[in-house]
């Protein structure tokens, strides 16, 4: 499962910017994840908190870089999410590949531990797309933006 705009809602901080050309500002996007606040999506926590009941092994894996850990782990907490098995982020030096490409390397790489993926869920096509998605695949509407 995805994070953000999946898991998490980041309305609020799109929302504190008046002029589109801001929202690419890196520095206010660390201090949002850094903050901690953005608020669950009701109905993927409500599907969340399902799953958890049905004994599937759930994993969240995110285009987040992994000095945000801290940060992301409090936000999920804060937010409902709690009791998943692995939280998968890229490496910090990771600028260069491409989002489906690390998704899917490191579904192969759950794969290799012996985990069957019985789903993917996100916002992105890059999300649920490429090897290792599982027999299902749930794509999540994102009116904010879209990942080419």
């Amino acid at each position: 499962m995805e994070i953000d705009e999946t898991a998490l809602s980041n309305v609020p901080y799109y929302n504190s910017f008046q002029l589109r050309s801001q929202l690419r500002n890196e520095s206010a996007w660390n201090h949002w994840i850094e903050q901690a606040k953005a608020p669950a999506l009701t109905d993927t926590l409500k599907l969340y908190q399902k799953l958890q009941t049905s004994g599937l092994a759930l994993i969240f894996l995110s285009r987040r870089h992994e000095n945000q850990r801290s940060s992301t782990v409090k936000n999920l907490l804060l937010a409902g999410y709690s009791g998943w098995k692995m939280l998968i982020m890229r490496p910090e030096d990771d600028l260069q590949t491409d989002v489906q490409t690390f998704k899917s390397k490191q579904r192969l790489y759950l794969e290799s531990l012996g985990f069957r993926i019985q789903g993917a869920l996100g916002d992105q096509w890059s999300d649920i797309s490429g090897p290792a998605v599982g027999n299902f695949t749930f794509k999540m509407p994102n009116p904010l933006y879209h990942i080419i």
